[in-house]
């Protein structure tokens, strides 16, 4: 069994050696010099399986001389990445292939120039790249401030190296900063190589230091060694002329259609600027509430959600990146059951928010009474009030003791009849707490403590 196992592994490699070779003859001579160049840099260090002639053979499958010189690119990058799954190095292999187009697609070289000028083309091509993108509006005009000869010596291109396919392709497509250029794969041109990408970042959050170029240098070094990595608003925007540095913004719905209308700008805004978005929407009144304006009802919270959904698939952060939003409803609002809903595949869709995240506030004394029922003081068909928000105002402000007063006197009132309310089987109200209740759509746990939410939210 072994002895034929050797046998036609012999006969694979030989098989595989003889179409190397005939691959390679139809190579023309600049084009299979140029790739011996790239495979030069980029098995640095790397200990792969395949042969020099091998890889060559595989990086030039479909790169006929038809093909133009960007079509040649892309299909011998695409190549690259199909042998990702051979060995472990195989996707710092890939990762550098595409790293030397990048390079000269954003430096002043050349494969041809040999990897021993990288340093001096990263140099030339940031000194000149600073003055061009304040001058085109992309970069903060005091970066023009920095002693840039002193920055431009610290540019480490070798640092490139620990980088695989996935890393380098995603700086490619998102980070680095581009100009139109029509002669260029999707009309554009990066400007910027990564090194110089992570130089730029550190330039703008050192910009209010005392010593600014010992602090851009200590933040370059921290991205260089890969000890730390800051947010993508922060490397989308750090050194630009929207220094926009936050991840995440925590917003408050009011019940107004103005305040309404109000969050729904806001989310376009900060979205643009690649903001993540948390909102409570637990003010907005329950489906059916009076409105005093006009004299009709209310369509309930969930219309809105699903507008808040699509703003955030429409802007989508730029168009850099999907939109992201996290929208919150506290377990008491009178539509909290169809806000569980609203992640599902199925039903209407127009209350169907595909692209939002969402989680529920949970009281304290939610908790208490599923403890109770759990240890037998209640039954397991004990209820749990759910209210509308125009009629129970405070409730959205209140957390704590206070939260727990005033429900359980809101609960009197509506036992009085005074104010409209509904119960719901307190094990039915949230999936997950009983055994054979719908799961979340959402795919992920609905819970989180109530106490700290309006320090979270900056409400008073």
């Amino acid at each position: 069994m072994k002895i034929a196992r050797r046998a036609a592994l012999r006969e694979f490699e030989a098989e595989s050696s003889l179409a190397a070779a005939e691959q390679l003859e139809l190579a023309s001579p600049n084009l299979a010099a140029d790739l011996r160049l790239r495979l030069s840099f980029a098995c640095i260090g790397l200990n792969l399986t395949l042969a020099e002639n091998e890889l060559i053979a595989r990086l030039m499958r479909s790169v006929s001389l038809s093909l133009t010189t960007e079509e040649q690119r892309e299909t011998i990058i695409l190549n690259a990445k199909n042998l990702l799954d051979v060995d472990a190095d195989s996707r710092f292999f890939a990762g550098r292939i595409l790293l030397t187009y990048i390079y000269e697609e954003t430096l002043p070289w050349k494969i041809f120039d040999g990897i021993d000028q990288l340093k001096d083309a990263h140099r030339k091509a940031f000194l000149k790249y600073i003055p061009l993108g304040i001058g085109l509006g992309r970069l903060d005009p005091r970066l023009a401030d920095y002693r840039l000869n002193e920055l431009a010596a610290a540019i480490d291109p070798y640092a490139d190296l620990q980088f695989d396919f996935i890393a380098i392709q995603n700086l490619y497509d998102r980070y680095l900063i581009h100009i139109k250029d029509g002669e260029m794969p999707q009309g554009r041109r990066r400007v910027e190589s990564p090194q110089i990408f992570w130089m730029r970042v550190a330039m703008g959050l050192a910009l209010a230091e005392n010593d600014r170029e010992a602090r851009a240098r200590e933040f370059y070094g921290i991205y260089q060694t890969k000890l730390a990595c800051s947010s993508t608003p922060t490397l989308f925007n750090s050194g630009t002329q929207r220094p926009q540095l936050s991840s995440c913004y925590l917003l408050y719905c009011g019940d107004s259609i103005e305040e309404i209308a109000e969050t729904w700008t806001r989310f376009s805004a900060l979205s643009k600027w690649a903001g993540g978005l948390g909102c409570s929407w637990t003010a907005v009144r329950g489906t059916g509430a009076h409105i005093q304006g006009t004299n009709g009802e209310s369509s309930g919270v969930i219309p809105f959600l699903k507008v808040a959904n699509d703003i955030c698939v429409a802007v989508n952060q730029g168009g850099k990146r999907p939109g992201a939003l996290c929208s919150y409803v506290e377990l008491w609002h009178a539509d909290i059951e169809d806000f569980v809903d609203l992640r599902k595949e199925t039903g209407d869709d127009r209350r169907r928010t595909h692209n939002m995240n969402t989680a529920h506030w949970v009281p304290d004394l939610f908790m208490k009474r599923l403890l109770d029922i759990s240890e037998g003081r209640l039954s397991r068909d004990a209820t749990w009030t759910l209210f509308r928000t125009n009629e129970t105002p405070d409730l959205p402000e209140l957390y704590g003791q206070k939260f727990e007063q005033r429900y359980l006197e809101y609960e009197r009132l509506a036992e009085d009849g005074k104010i409209y309310s509904r119960r719901a089987r307190a094990l039915s109200v949230v999936p997950g707490f009983e055994m054979g209740s719908r799961p979340t759509a959402s795919g992920h746990a609905q819970l989180s403590r109530a106490g700290a939410r309006h320090a979270d939210l900056g409400r008073p």
